[in-house]
This record gives C-alpha cells, sequence and structure tokens, in this order.
C-alpha cells in the first residue's frame, strides 16, 4: 500500500505503521517484524516523500518481545528512518516538516 501511495502524485508525506501488538498475536512475530521493517528500510531508501515509521516503545514485560521490537528499531535507525511512538507524533512531526518547506519555498 505505501508503494502505491509513495507512486501517486497526490501524496506528499508517508507513515508506516510496524504494528508490532498485531505480530505479536500471529504465529511468527519475529518473521513478520522484520520482514515489515525491511519493507519500511527498502521505502525509505526510494522515495523522495518524507518518511515515519510509527513504532511503539520496546517496554514489553516479555524480554523476547522487547528484544524483538529493539531490533526492529535499531534496523530502521540504522537506515536512517525517521521512528515515532505513536502516530500523533508521527503525523504533528510531518506536519511541522512540511509547513517548514512550504516556507522555505515561498523565501526569496
Amino acid at each position: 500500500m505505501l508503494e502505491w501511495l509513495d507512486e501517486s502524485p497526490g501524496i506528499d508525506l508517508l507513515i508506516g505503521n510496524l504494528g508490532e501488538p498485531w505480530a505479536f498475536g500471529r504465529p511468527d512475530p519475529a518473521a513478520i517484524l522484520e520482514r515489515v521493517t525491511e519493507r519500511f528500510v527498502q521505502l525509505a531508501a526510494k522515495t523522495r516523500k518524507p518518511f515515519a515509521v510509527v513504532l511503539a516503545p520496546s517496554d514489553y514485560p516479555d524480554e523476547a518481545r522487547w528484544r524483538l521490537v529493539g531490533k526492529a528499531r535499531e534496523r530502521l535507525a540504522d537506515a536512517g528512518v525517521a521512528i515515532y511512538p505513536s502516530v500523533e507524533r508521527a503525523v504533528r512531526a510531518l506536519a511541522t516538516l512540511s509547513r517548514y518547506w512550504a516556507g522555505q519555498k515561498g523565501a526569496p
């Protein structure tokens, strides 16, 4: 879906949600988190649009879960992907970025 949105000229910004709570309810959450993380890294490498990923803090009481989330966070950060703990924070950050660039375009 994000790749289609990336190709759309009517879309200026992209936000992906890693969805780790959903993944933990599936049979192989490690594989799901790794696959989605890699897809986001690939998209970030090719898109020219601002892109942010929503990934909750890795404060799970279960060590295996927080390690998986921590691994995903580290991979995204190493790839230079912006990571936010909530959709609201990601939207706020990208809106600020958008307003900044809009102001730059109007500057002499």
